[in-house]
Order: structure tokens, then sequence, then C-alpha cells
């Protein structure tokens, strides 16, 4: 139990207040309008992870590779295949690469990962350029298979594509392309609600709300932490220094 409860550790009382009534909502809606179980494993599941994510902690790596499961079968009985391929063909296989990566650069115990202040310019516009050029080859795939909102379902890959690259390289850019994804992702499920009259969808569509407003935080809260992390690394090296000049 004391090694469940470190990873809960760093969690405020006003991020366990903001996702439990987020949760309370969604699950309300979801019991309302009958919505499908795998809406509310989806975006509880979805929940929790970003949390985490917004965190540095690793166990929203975990959790996220659940969710990207439940997200690519409510993706595929909608038609949104970009969704499905992306999710399964790219996410998925990123998520576990990335959850490598965060494993060997843990900060702490309760689950912090060390966060990647040194990204260049270059990196950014180099991984922008190819997540763009696949986007292109992915645009052409997706209206062969009459993709539903097959525009904005390739933005939804291509921003998608390169939050999970910055989320594996550990830098903050993660959550503002996160957001970009986000605002994708409600002008899909939005769309799709509106033209069928489907409110057992809306869980999802709050559900993206959510997303957006704890990848807002999530930027804010990886800018502090990194700041925390190195000063404290920065007082670790003076008291060494320290100890190695009295030896």
């Amino acid at each position: 139990m004391e090694n469940v409860k470190k990873f809960f550790k760093d969690i405020k009382w006003y991020e366990y207040l903001f996702v439990g009534i987020s949760l309370v909502v969604m699950i309300t809606l979801s019991i309302v309008f009958h919505s499908h179980i795998f809406y509310i494993l989806s975006s509880t599941l979805g929940v929790v992870g970003v949390l985490f994510l917004t965190k540095v902690n690793v166990v929203g790596i975990f959790v996220g590779i659940v969710q990207i499961v439940f997200y690519s079968i409510i993706s595929y009985l909608n038609g949104f295949y970009g969704e499905m391929v992306n999710n399964l063909c790219v996410t998925l296989p990123l998520y576990i690469a990335n959850l490598i990566t965060w494993l060997k650069n843990l900060y702490s115990k309760n689950g912090q990962v060390k966060i990647n202040s040194s990204i260049s310019w270059k990196e950014v516009v180099a991984a922008i350029c190819f997540v763009v050029i696949l986007s292109v080859g992915m645009f052409s795939v997706l209206d062969y298979f009459n993709t539903t909102m097959v525009f904005v379902s390739t933005l939804s890959f291509t921003f998608n594509t390169l939050a999970i690259y910055f989320l594996a390289r550990r830098s903050s850019l993660n959550f503002v392309f996160y957001i970009f994804n986000n605002i994708a992702n409600f002008t899909m499920w939005g769309t799709l609600i509106i033209t069928t009259h489907d409110l057992s969808m809306l869980i999802t569509l709050i559900n993206v709300v959510v997303y957006f407003l704890l990848n807002c935080y999530g930027l804010f809260n990886w800018f502090m932490t990194r700041k925390k992390q190195e000063n404290e690394d920065t007082s670790f090296d003076q008291i060494m220094k320290v100890l190695k000049s009295n030896i």
C-alpha cells in the first residue's frame, strides 16, 4: 500500500477536486444518455492518465497505454479511422517507447521524471517537418478509406504525433501540441454529435474539454516543476563542491 501511496504524494487537493468533479459529470452524462461502456472507460482512464502526466509522473504513461486501446475502439465504431490508425499504429508504440524512456529518467521515488530543458529549435523544426510530410501520406490513406472528416482527422494525427514525440523527449512542448489536438478532437466529436443527434457521445466531447484544461495546466506545472528541479540540482551541485573542497 505504501508503494501505491507514493505515486499520489504530489497530487494537490484542488487537482483531486477538479478530476473528481470532471469524472462525476462525465459518468452522470454517460448514465443519462446511455453511453457505451467503452466511452466511460476511455474517458475515465484518459482523465486520470493526463492528471499524472501534468505531474510529470510515469504512472500517466501506464494509464495512457490502456486508455489508447479503448479510445481506438470507439474511434473505429464512429468511422474515425484516422484516430484509430493513429492510436494503434503510432500512439501505442510510441507510448510504449515513452515508458522505457521515462523509466530511465526517473527523478524521484514517487515516479516523477526529469524534465528535459535542452530541446533545440533545430530539433523542433525537424520534427515538425517530418511529421507534416508523414501527415500528407496519411491524408491520402484516410481519404481512400472514406474517413469521417478526413482533413480534421489528419490534423489530429499531426498534432498527436508531435505531442507524443515531445512527450518522449520529456519536453513541455508536448502540451502545446496536445492542446492543438484537443481543438481538432473537439471539432470532430462536436460535429459528429450535431449531425447524428447522438447524445451518448457527449461524454467524449466533455472528456476533450477536460483534456484541454488539464493540458493547459500541465504546460504551467511542467514549467514550475522544471524550475524546481533545476534549483534542486544546483543546490546538490553546490553541496558536492563544498564536500569535495573539504576533502
